[in-house]
């Protein structure tokens, strides 16, 4: 019975079965490594009503994203070729050492990147001190966020960003947070602010 087995498994690495389940993997989620809970978001099919924790039960807005408070581990998944404006991505809770909370995207790669588009005139309902696009805030550590296209557009405020990471006090310092892989657009030359107690 093992030599049978055996046989078989060589005959599909010969002809090359295997690598097919490789595929399955994108080189995007395959950097992700976190040890808790993944959440799915898909803009074309989610329900906020799902649990998001499988793209088949994804959520659909990144609002559901923004009131949740994610555990050290966790992963938020938005989908490739899908769109959210007139929103910014502020999620709460923190990572740590030993558990990054990752943001990044899933699906076809031959799609878009998930774009995040903060176009509001005035400022954001919920963001405590600038127009922006994604949102770091005090005691708010190793969150990895990539694989992403934000943009936010002109205001009247001259104060609008696309990426802002803030401690709005002196003894809560940022650490540990790492955004890479993105394309970051805006009409601020700026477009990223790291603030002096960041």
């Amino acid at each position: 019975m093992k030599k049978a087995i055996s046989f078989v498994l060589s005959l599909l690495i010969v002809f090359g079965v295997f690598p097919v389940f490789t595929v399955l993997v994108s080189a995007e989620t395959s950097s992700i490594n976190n040890t808790g809970q993944t959440f799915y978001v898909d803009a074309d099919n989610g329900s906020d009503k799902n649990d998001g924790l499988s793209p088949e039960k994804a959520w659909k807005t990144i609002d559901k994203v923004n009131k949740t408070t994610f555990e050290p581990g966790s992963a938020i998944l938005l989908k490739r070729g899908c769109v959210w404006k007139d929103t910014f991505l502020w999620p709460k809770g923190t990572g740590d050492k030993e558990n990054l909370n990752y943001i990044s995207c899933y699906g076809d790669e031959s799609l878009d990147l998930p774009y995040v588009a903060s176009l509001y005139d005035d400022q954001l309902d919920g963001l405590p001190n600038y127009d922006t696009c994604l949102f770091l805030g005090s005691n708010q550590n190793y969150w990895d966020i990539s694989n992403l296209s934000l943009y936010n557009g002109t205001n009247g405020t001259g104060t609008q960003y696309v990426v802002k990471f803030y401690s709005d006090a002196s003894s809560n310092r940022m650490i540990g947070n790492h955004l890479h892989d993105c394309i970051i657009n805006g009409s601020n030359p700026s477009n990223w602010s790291i603030n002096s107690r960041s």
